[in-house]
């Protein structure tokens, strides 16, 4: 339920909510609503309700006017749904004898208005920008407009992504990376959610506008902000390059439907780059989380199994004492000695005695690994990195990130790997 329908029938959108939709109809044509409804079921496509009869409407107050339905199925993976528009057609009512023709073209872009929103709500992200030149070709040509832009507005004034539609022989608009710097006006006031619209250019207030306008040929001008949460993300303008033209009242409130339109388009959109980052960021953790349970195991495993360093040699207790000083700083740490003699308990020391010690300490055996895959094992690769890297791989530096990682016998490593680490 929109504020349209709100206002229509006089009710507040929570005593709508949930409440079978027979209550909008008078008494008198339930039944007849009740025969369309199952005829709809039947077979449910986009099409108007009750074709070639008259249908009404019931207000909170009781009162009945006349209304045209349009329903149009949408197929999702909870089933089908429908949504229905309502039009008041009182004034159409008023008006059909002495304008005519000024009613089918009203109805015809409230048809297109209908369509472009059903259009855009399954729409697959990689078809929106098509979807919109599409649309924006189709207002214009149903508005006897000569252009027609979309783009987002970015923090630092740049427009950015810019979609639009020329009628033939009419160039299209180009692209302003700095609108600040050439139109200072026009940007202040989208960016106060204001809608910017002039006839002729002796209308705009500012000379930096009014000859930047005049270059790209504008000649009368309407552009419409567009707001997500409140903020003003993007724009959409129409122009007139031909002629100039008089923005008549009812023209600005179609066009402001078809920005709201836009509007959730850009939301959208915005909405779907947020997921898509958010998932990548996820599927990174996920893959960190899992590398580093595999070296949580093992050191609990070599926890389980081993003891605490004993001795009390004057030997032993200044190497602890050195264990003590150098484990409260972030300084590299060179142990040496013969092998088998403890250098690898002695870093888990070093380790356990520092600010580090809340995440596991990280152990390379640089021995084991092949030379041809040392470099991916510290550093890590992307998928498809060479023949055979099959997945996304954290390195091993990637994966001590505010822990510490230990080199065993990092002296036998390819002295070309020993160059790039100790860049």
């Amino acid at each position: 339920v929109n504020r349209l329908i709100e206002q229509q029938f006089g009710y507040a959108r929570d005593e709508l909510l949930g409440q079978p939709v027979d209550m909008l109809f008078p008494d008198s044509v339930r039944g007849l609503h009740l025969r369309h409804r199952a005829s709809f079921m039947a077979a449910p496509v986009a099409r108007p309700m009750g074709l070639g009869t008259d249908l009404f409407a019931r207000r909170r107050d009781g009162s009945v006017f006349p209304v045209e339905v349009g329903l149009n199925p949408i197929e999702t993976a909870q089933g089908t749904f429908v949504v229905v528009g309502v039009v008041d057609i009182t004034a159409r009512r008023q008006i059909e004898q002495s304008n005519k023709e000024t009613l089918e073209d009203q109805l015809e872009f409230e048809r297109l208005i209908a369509e472009l929103s059903v259009e855009f709500i399954n729409l697959p992200a990689d078809a929106v920008d098509d979807a919109i030149r599409l649309a924006l070709r189709r207002i214009g040509e149903a508005l006897a407009l000569d252009r027609c832009t979309f783009y987002n507005i970015e923090a630092d004034g740049s427009l950015t992504r810019p979609l639009g539609w020329a009628r033939d022989g009419i160039p299209p608009n180009p692209v302003i990376l700095q609108a600040g710097d050439r139109f200072p006006w026009a940007l202040e006031k989208a960016r106060a959610g204001e809608v910017i619209c002039f006839s002729s250019l002796d209308e705009v207030p500012d000379a930096i506008d009014r000859a930047s306008y005049m270059a790209m040929g504008t000649r009368s001008a309407l552009t419409i902000p567009l707001s997500v949460s409140g903020n003003v993300i993007g724009a959409v303008g129409f122009n007139m390059v031909t002629s100039e033209r008089a923005w008549e009242p009812d023209t600005v409130h179609r066009l402001r439907v078809v920005a709201a339109v836009f509007g959730n388009v850009l939301a959208r959109r915005q909405g779907d780059e947020v997921l898509g980052q958010t998932l990548t960021e996820v599927k990174r953790l996920s893959a960190q989380v899992q590398a580093e349970n595999v070296y949580l195991r093992r050191e609990v495993q070599e926890r389980l199994g081993s003891g605490v360093i004993v001795g009390q040699s004057p030997a032993l207790q200044r190497v602890l004492e050195q264990v003590r000083q150098v484990a409260a700083t972030d300084s590299t740490v060179l142990l040496l000695g013969e092998t088998g003699t403890g250098k690898e308990l002695f870093a888990a020391q070093i380790h356990e005695q520092s600010a580090r010690r809340g995440r596991s300490m990280v152990r390379v055996n640089c021995s084991a690994i092949p030379s041809t895959l040392m470099e991916s094992e510290l550093f890590g690769r992307e998928k498809g990195a060479f023949t055979g890297a099959l997945a996304r791989q954290i390195g091993r530096f990637e994966l001590a990130e505010q822990s510490t990682i230990f080199l065993d016998e990092i002296g036998d490593l390819p002295q070309d790997v020993q160059v790039k680490l100790l860049r």
